[in-house]
């Protein structure tokens, strides 16, 4: 028998138009979405760790998602009986939402979810579905959302698709972080390239633990020379938070967003000026960034749990 292992938990951009659902299709998600979870404790002793595919590719196309958990990760529940695996399918909205639903409602007390995600990446929009129809970032962060809560901000997600990195616009540092980590791409990447590199990944990655191992992984094997070059790239909460705090990380799009503020309040009031309006921006954010980051991260539930 595998040994157990056990985790202590201690310790915008611009406005885009949204693909518009029908009634129909919100009615729907809201019955997946009714039943209650109640999150982990901090005091949680983890013991299981379930790696979870969601697949949504057309029947021609390869089915990298399939390839992967027959080849390499049922596998690992025979080697290990810590580990827990499930593959899933998702056409459309309406099942993806239903999917993610099923995921939390059949969690254990003491398991963890890594959220593996097999579809094509759609730019800006977010991921393209195999009915055709896209799912948005914004409402796929809403989604890994609500199951981070139940893991206590513990979810891993790693993104197999073309160019995913535009969904770090989407997330909301007022909110709830999405994730605790994020493996994305910055570019295209081929058929080859996916197989090969989370087979590799998965070598590698057992639980939370194995994340920044098994992400080196996949960077060594995946590259035009060196690791520099690789298109996986990992990204922390603590990070992604900082810098969508940071009003001067990126000059160009925090102007965006001070000229359509500015804009909005103008109408509103004809005396404000651009210069009231990047101050107000800086200090709203400035205050975010010393108040909010606990509650981003999920660090305040820590700290609650050890006052107790």
């Amino acid at each position: 028998m595998a040994h157990h292992k056990k985790i202590r938990i201690h310790g915008r951009s611009v406005k885009r138009k949204r693909h518009r659902r029908s009634k129909r299709t919100k009615d729907k998600m809201k019955l997946y979405s009714l039943r209650k979870n109640v999150a982990m404790s901090p005091d949680t002793e983890i013991t299981k760790f379930r790696i979870a595919v969601i697949e949504s590719l057309s029947e021609e196309e390869i089915h990298t998602g399939t390839k992967l958990y027959e080849g390499e990760l049922k596998p690992l529940c025979y080697s290990d009986d810590s580990i827990t695996t499930s593959f899933h399918t998702a056409t459309n909205i309406v099942e993806f939402d239903k999917v993610i639903h099923e995921i939390i409602n059949s969690l254990s007390g003491d398991e963890l979810v890594t959220l593996h995600i097999e579809a094509h990446g759609s730019g800006e929009r977010g991921i393209l579905l195999s009915s055709g129809e896209i799912l948005g970032w914004k409402d796929f962060m809403d989604l890994c959302r609500n199951l981070n809560e139940v893991l206590n901000g513990l979810l891993i997600v790693t993104m197999s698709m073309c160019y995913s990195l535009p969904i770090l616009g989407s997330v909301d540092p007022t909110k709830r972080a999405p994730f605790k980590a994020i493996l994305l791409t910055n570019r295209d990447v081929t058929v080859d390239e996916v197989e090969r590199g989370f087979g590799t990944f998965f070598q590698n990655y057992k639980n939370n633990l194995d994340i920044f191992r098994a992400t080196g992984a996949i960077r060594g094997e995946v590259n035009k020379g060196d690791e520099t070059t690789s298109p996986f790239h990992l990204m922390v909460a603590d990070t992604i938070f900082d810098l969508l705090t940071d009003p001067d990380r990126d000059p160009e799009g925090f102007s965006h967003i001070v000229n359509d503020n500015f804009c909005r309040l103008k109408a509103l009031n004809p005396e404000y000026t651009k210069e009231r309006t990047e101050t107000e921006i800086r200090a709203m954010l400035n205050d975010l960034a010393k108040t909010g980051k606990d509650y981003f991260t999920f660090q305040n539930e820590i700290k609650k749990g050890n006052k107790i």
